[in-house]
């Protein structure tokens, strides 16, 4: 069972990074196309080059695992995608616990929905940690997460006894922090 989950994940991660690709690739073409860059570009024909090592490296984050991880790792740093990712992971952790299963293979569970592969690896060190004994917040920390909200208020839930009110409601926090940076992002856009 656990082979066909790991090749099912294996085939849905590549079909989800070909239509990433494709995404990526139409988003750089409006761009040139609605920029006007189209004209330059066929003025100064050594710049037909930088699209083609764009669609290079998108291929090679398709087939190359150590590429994918570097990726995500600073595709963790920016703070939208940061935020996204970790309210994914609060929504699937606190709706799997409020179902009573339990933490740790709570974490197992919900690693599997996260796609950034250097969140996941991260989720596997805390699963690791809890189950040696340690604290959630502890093993947060190690991720240099910022702000500290996120670690500060694991702690004070592990400490009051509520963890899961406490992620419930890092959760709505992430929703409306997500909110306002689209719609931040949005206008600077139409402006």
């Amino acid at each position: 069972l656990s082979e066909y989950i790991d090749q099912n994940l294996k085939t849905e991660s590549k079909s989800k990074k070909l239509l990433n690709l494709i995404f990526f690739v139409s988003i750089i073409s409006y761009i040139i196309y609605s920029t006007g860059l189209l004209l330059i570009i066929k003025d100064f024909p050594v710049l037909m080059i930088y699209p083609l090592f764009i669609l290079m490296g998108c291929i090679s984050y398709l087939y190359d695992y150590p590429k994918i991880y570097v990726l995500d790792k600073l595709l963790f740093k920016i703070p939208i995608i940061n935020k996204y990712i970790i309210r994914k992971f609060l929504s699937s952790l606190s709706l799997l616990n409020k179902s009573g299963i339990p933490l740790l293979e709570c974490f197992e569970i919900t690693k599997y929905e996260i796609n950034n592969l250097y969140f996941r690896n991260h989720l596997n060190y805390v699963k690791n940690k809890i189950n040696q004994g340690g604290l959630i917040s502890e093993s947060f920390s190690k991720l240099n997460i910022k702000p500290l909200q996120l670690i500060n208020m694991i702690r004070i839930g592990e400490e009051t006894g509520e963890l899961m009110y406490m992620l419930a409601q890092l959760e709505n926090i992430y929703s409306e922090n997500i909110n306002k940076s689209l719609k931040e992002i949005k206008e600077k856009i139409i402006l």
